[in-house]
């Protein structure tokens, strides 16, 4: 199973900018574009609100969640904005429910749920479905299952050649391919 989890980075420049390079700017327009793209409503929040979502975000990342969850964290409280409007931002963005709504899959899965966004053609959207349910299958079974160290291998390399051919193109996020919303409709 080493080989599995063996770190491959991409090594090209992104033609946009990564959560984990997101300045607080970056963190307040993520947040409003995900609101707005789920409510399909004009949301602009006062600047004391996105003042405390920023502190609340920075809290996070610096806490030690990669920015891709915290990021992942708020497009799924945008799917349910009428409620989790209310709350705190602090309470929103807890360890605990990042830990309990993000857990169970490694950051390498994490990171090719947040890309999957960029899936442009039916192509690619196919691609990300295989290689993400592979891995999917191959994380529920028990480790030295016959096997499933080769499958988690091989989709994580298929995920992140995905990654580099999204990354070196200047994409907008389509939404083709939104796992976030999959997950929490069927829930």
């Amino acid at each position: 199973m080493a080989g599995a989890t063996a770190s491959a980075k991409f090594t090209g420049s992104y033609k946009f900018k990564l959560p984990d390079k997101f300045t607080n700017q970056d963190w307040v327009r993520y947040l409003i574009s995900a609101v707005r793209r789920e409510t399909k409503k004009r949301w602009q929040p006062k600047s004391y609100v996105s003042g405390t979502w920023v502190r609340a975000i920075n809290d996070r990342v610096k806490s030690g969640v990669e920015p891709i969850r915290v990021a992942l964290m708020l497009d799924a409280l945008a799917l349910d904005w009428r409620n989790n409007s209310l709350e705190l931002p602090w309470r929103l963005l807890s360890p605990e429910r990042i830990y309990r709504e993000l857990n169970g899959r490694p950051a390498w899965v994490w990171r090719a749920i947040w890309f999957a966004r960029f899936a442009a053609s039916d192509k690619e959207v196919d691609y990300y479905r295989f290689h993400l349910l592979r891995a999917e299958i191959a994380l529920a079974q028990p480790e030295g299952v016959a096997g499933r160290a080769n499958i988690l291998l091989d989709a994580k390399k298929s995920l992140l050649s995905a990654e580099n051919r999204i990354a070196a193109e200047k994409r907008h996020p389509l939404f083709r391919l939104h796992i976030m919303k999959d997950e929490h409709e069927a829930n």
